[in-house]
C-alpha cells in the first residue's frame, strides 16, 4: 500500500488565484474546474509546497541546511552552482538534495504525485454547474504613486474565493522507498511552512494554513507524530525505525501463470477526475494543446507506469514479463474515444469518417445545422438549405466524433477542452517572472471516456492486475494519463468489464455477418490511426490496391477514398529524446471497394479484432468493413452501457452549506419583496440600526428588543418620562413595528428548511437580519430623501 498523507487547506482570508481571463461578470475570473467548482490546480499546490521546502531549508533549522544545500532549487546562491542537482555531475555521483528529490528535477523523476485540492466533501466532478458557487466580485483600482489618485480606466473587478472554503489534496508516494517516510516528514514539515496562496498575497489575500488530517501506508498513521518525526529525522539526525523490521519488499512477486488458451476482451470506462493532457505538437513553444482522444499510446503507458513502479522493487527476472505485457502484441490496448451520457448510461462514440460531408454555411447537427452527406451513398444531395435558399456553398469533412442515440439520430459527441494558464515565480521576489507564461488546453474533467482492452490469454491480464496492483475486472481503479500526471493533471477513474471473446470492436456493435455481402461493394473505415509500410519501410499516405488486396486476402478495387495522414511524434522521457517519427492514416479515413470475386467473411473479421499494420499494441490500426452508421444507425440505438456506480458523478452540491445559503438569500430576498411601507419614517433607521447591531441575536431576542424600542427604562434615568412612544403610536410608528415583528416571524419560519445543523442556522439568521435590516434602512431613507426635497 502506498503511503499517502491528506491535508486540508484552511483560509483565513479571501483569496484570488487568476485564472488567465474574465469571467461573466469579472475582469479576473478565479481558477475553476469544469463543474464550476473553484479548484487549486496541482501544479500549483506542489509549487506552494515545494517553495515551502525551500524556506524551510533556509531557516537553518538544526544542521538541515548544511546537509541538504546542494543547487539553487535547495536554497544556494545563483552563481556558479547548478539550477537543480545533478546537472554537472554524472548519474549517481552525488544524491540529490531533498528538493530535487521529492519535487523532481530534469534528472530526477519526482517520487511523490501531488493531486489538485478541490472543496472538502467535494472530491468527485458535480454533475451541476454553477459558475459562480463559493466566490465573490471585489471591485479594485490602481492608484498612482505619485498623485495618490486613482488612475484612469484602471478600475476593474477580480472574482475572490470564499475565505470559509476548506481546500483538500492528497500526497502519495507512487514510488515506495526506505527513505520514504523520512520524505513524508519533510513534506509535512514543508506544508506547515506555507501561510499564503494565489494573487495579493503582501494585501492580506490568500492567508492559509495546511494541516495534516490523514495518514495511510505508514509505519504510524497517527497525523499528530508527524512534525515530532520531522525533528528527530531531519533536525536531530536519528534514523527512522519500522516496527518488525518492516520493509516496502512484497511478500510474494507477481508470477506469468500458464496460458489457458483462451483470450480475454475488456470494455473500459473512465470519468476524467482531474484536466487530461495528451498533447500535439506545440504549435508554440509555451502552448499545448491536447488531443480530442486519448490514444492507447497514453492508455498503454498508464498501465506500464503503475507496474513499472511496483516493479523496481523485484529483481531483473520480472523483466520479461514486463516486456510481455508492453512491449508485443499479446496485450492492446484502444484509444479512449469520448462517451456521451445518456441518462445513467453512456454512448460510446467513433471518429467521424471523412466521407461524412457538411455545407461550410450551416455544419453539423446544431439546430442550424443541415446534418451530413454520406457520399458513399447514391442519391444523396448537397445541402438542402442553400438548395432553398439558392446559395452555393462547398461541403467539408466532418471532424470529431459521433455516436447514435436513442432515437436512431445522428449526434456530435461534444468534447469540452479548457484553457488553463500557467506561469514561473521567481523565488526571491515572489512575482512572475516575464516572458514565462505557458497554457495548457487540457480536455477538461468530468467527462467520459470508452475504449477496449485486448489479451491474447486470461492469464495476462492476471499478470498486469498483480504487478500493477489493479482490482479484479468490475472494480474501480484509479488511472493516471497524459502529460503532468503528478502535478494535478490526468486523474481518473476506470472501470474494466468482461466483453464476448469474439464479439466485433466496441465502436461497431453489429456482427460483420449482418453488415457485410458477399459480393457488395465494402466501406472500410479506419476506427484509429493506422500505420502501413511497404517492404522498404516507406508508410503509406494513401489506400492502394496493391496493399489492400494483400491484407484483405481479395483482388480489390478503390472506387472512392477519403483519406488524411498526419506524423505520429513521440519522446522517450527515460533517454530525453524523440522517438522514430512514424507517418499515419488518421481515423475516420475511409475507402469504397469493388470486389472481384467473394470476401472472405472470417479474414475481415479477423483484421477487424486484431487490426491492421504497426504498433497495434499501442492502439493504432483499429478498423470497420461496413459501419452501421452507413446503412443501418437503428441497429445502433440500443448500443449503450450502464454507468458504473462508481463512475457517476456526484450530486452532492446542493447539499453544501454554500449552496444552501445561497438558496436561503434567494428564498429571502423574494420574501423581503414584499411591502414595508410603514417603515418609511426616519426613526425607523434607529431600528434598521438595531437589527444590524443585533444580527447576531436569534429573531425572538430581536422581537423582544423591538417591542421595548423607546421605553424609559432604556434610556438615561435623567430623562424625563415619556408616556406616548412614538413606535407605540397609532399612524406612526406601531404598523411599521409589526411588519418587522412579522417579518422575523418569517424568518424563524424559514430557517430550518435550509440551516445543516444548529450552528449552520444561527449563521443564516444573522445574515437574513442583515438583509432585513438593509430593507428597512432603503425604506426609512426614502423619508429622508422627501424631506429634502
Amino acid at each position: 500500500m502506498s503511503l499517502t498523507l491528506t491535508f486540508q487547506i484552511h483560509l483565513r482570508s479571501d483569496y484570488h488565484l487568476s485564472a488567465g481571463h474574465r469571467g461573466e461578470d469579472a475582469d479576473s475570473a478565479l481558477f475553476r474546474d469544469a463543474d464550476g467548482l473553484p479548484v487549486l490546480r496541482g501544479t500549483t499546490v506542489a509549487a506552494l509546497l515545494r517553495d515551502g521546502l525551500r524556506r524551510l531549508i533556509l531557516t537553518g533549522a538544526g544542521t538541515l541546511k548544511d546537509h541538504v544545500m546542494k543547487c539553487r532549487a535547495s536554497g544556494l546562491d545563483e552563481n556558479q552552482n547548478p539550477r537543480y542537482c545533478g546537472q554537472d555531475t554524472e548519474e549517481g555521483a552525488t544524491k540529490p538534495c531533498p528538493v530535487c528529490e521529492i519535487f523532481g528535477s530534469p534528472k530526477t523523476i519526482k517520487p511523490w504525485l501531488v493531486s489538485s485540492a478541490r472543496p472538502m466533501r467535494l472530491q468527485k466532478p458535480e454533475a451541476g454547474n454553477i459558475p459562480s458557487w463559493g466566490a465573490q466580485n471585489a471591485m479594485r483600482v490602481r492608484v498612482d504613486p505619485r498623485t495618490r489618485r486613482a488612475e484612469a480606466r484602471k478600475l476593474f473587478s477580480q472574482e475572490e474565493g470564499d475565505s470559509r472554503l476548506v481546500f483538500e489534496f492528497t500526497v502519495t508516494n507512487v514510488r515506495p522507498t526506505d527513505e520514504e517516510e523520512a520524505q513524508a516528514a519533510l513534506i509535512v514539515a514543508a506544508a506547515r511552512m506555507v501561510r499564503n496562496l494565489g494573487g495579493s498575497r503582501r494585501r492580506g489575500r490568500g492567508e492559509c494554513l495546511f494541516l495534516l488530517t490523514n495518514v495511510s501506508g505508514a509505519s504510524d498513521n497517527n497525523p499528530a507524530v508527524w512534525l515530532n518525526k520531522f525533528q528527530e529525522i531531519w533536525l536531530k539526525g536519528n534514523a527512522i525505525t519500522k516496527p518488525g523490521g518492516t520493509t516496502n519488499q512484497p511478500d510474494s512477486k507477481p508470477i506469468l501463470r500458464p496460458a489457458t488458451g483462451s483470450r480475454l476482451r475488456l470494455r473500459s470506462m473512465v470519468r476524467a477526475d482531474e484536466p487530461i493532457l495528451v498533447a500535439k505538437r506545440a504549435e508554440a513553444g509555451n502552448e499545448f494543446e491536447a488531443l480530442e482522444s486519448i490514444p492507447g499510446t497514453a492508455v498503454r503507458g498508464a498501465f506500464a507506469q503503475m507496474a513499472a513502479n511496483a516493479l523496481a522493487r523485484y529483481s531483473d527476472e520480472m523483466r520479461e514479463n514486463f516486456m510481455r505485457l508492453f512491449f508485443s502484441e499479446h496485450v492492446r490496448f484502444s484509444p479512449l474515444y469520448p462517451a456521451a451520457q445518456d441518462r445513467a448510461s453512456i454512448r460510446p462514440a467513433f471518429p467521424a469518417p471523412l466521407d461524412f460531408q457538411t455545407c461550410k454555411l450551416h455544419p453539423g447537427f446544431k439546430a442550424y445545422g443541415a446534418g451530413v452527406l454520406k457520399h458513399y451513398q447514391k442519391g444523396e444531395k448537397g445541402c438542402l438549405r442553400c438548395e432553398e435558399a439558392k446559395l452555393k456553398a462547398d461541403l467539408k469533412s466532418m471532424h470529431g466524433y459521433l455516436y447514435v442515440d436513442h432515437q436512431s439520430k445522428l449526434k456530435d459527441a461534444e468534447v469540452d477542452q479548457r484553457l488553463e494558464m500557467h506561469n514561473t515565480i521567481n523565488p526571491r521576489t515572489e512575482r512572475v517572472l516575464t516572458t514565462n507564461l505557458f497554457a495548457y488546453q487540457p480536455l477538461a474533467s468530468a467527462q467520459f471516456f470508452m475504449g477496449e482492452i485486448f489479451c491474447a490469454d486470461k492469464n495476462l491480464w492476471n499478470l498486469l492486475i498483480d504487478m500493477a496492483g489493479l482490482q479484479p475486472i468490475g472494480q474501480s481503479f484509479t488511472l493516471h494519463l497524459g502529460k503532468a500526471s503528478r502535478r494535478g493533471y490526468g486523474k481518473t477513474t476506470a472501470v474494466v468489464q468482461e466483453m464476448p471473446a469474439e464479439g466485433s470492436p466496441l465502436w461497431i456493435g453489429q456482427p460483420i455477418q449482418d453488415r457485410v455481402s458477399l459480393q457488395a461493394e465494402l466501406i472500410l473505415t479506419l476506427m484509429s490511426d493506422t500505420i502501413v509500410p511497404d517492404c522498404w519501410g516507406r508508410f503509406h499516405t494513401g489506400f492502394e490496391d496493391e496493399w489492400l488486396t494483400k491484407e484483405l486476402g481479395t483482388a480489390v478495387k478503390i472506387d472512392k477514398q477519403f483519406v488524411n495522414a498526419r506524423d505520429i511524434d513521440s519522446f522517450n522521457a527515460h533517454l530525453g529524446l524523440p522517438r522514430w517519427r512514424d507517418v499515419a492514416l488518421t481515423a475516420g479515413s475511409s475507402v469504397l471497394l469493388q470486389p472481384n470475386g467473394q470476401w472472405d467473411l472470417a479474414r475481415l473479421e479477423q483484421l477487424e479484432r486484431e487490426g491492421l499494420g504497426l504498433r497495434r499494441n499501442e492502439g493504432f490500426g483499429w478498423i470497420a468493413f461496413n459501419h452501421p452508421v452507413y446503412f443501418n444507425p437503428a441497429a445502433l440505438e440500443d448500443w449503450q452501457f450502464e454507468l458504473h456506480k462508481d463512475l457517476k458523478r456526484a450530486n452532492t452540491l446542493d447539499s453544501h452549506r454554500f449552496s444552501r445559503e445561497e438558496k436561503f438569500r434567494e428564498a429571502w430576498k423574494e420574501a423581503l419583496k414584499k411591502s414595508f411601507d410603514k417603515c418609511r419614517k426616519q426613526p425607523f433607521i434607529a431600528a434598521a440600526r438595531l437589527l444590524r447591531v443585533e444580527k447576531n441575536s436569534s429573531p425572538s431576542d430581536l422581537k423582544e428588543r423591538l417591542n421595548r424600542l423607546g421605553l424609559r427604562e432604556n434610556l438615561d434615568e435623567t430623562l424625563p418620562p415619556n408616556e406616548n412612544l412614538w413606535f407605540d403610536k397609532e399612524g406612526k410608528g406601531k404598523e411599521g413595528r409589526k411588519q418587522i415583528l412579522d417579518a422575523l416571524d418569517e424568518l424563524k419560519n424559514i430557517l430550518p428548511n435550509h440551516g445543516e445543523d444548529e450552528n449552520h442556522r444561527k449563521e443564516l439568521a444573522a445574515l437574513g437580519i442583515e438583509m432585513l435590516a438593509e430593507r428597512i434602512a432603503k425604506e426609512a431613507n426614502q423619508d429622508e430623501r422627501r424631506d429634502n426635497r
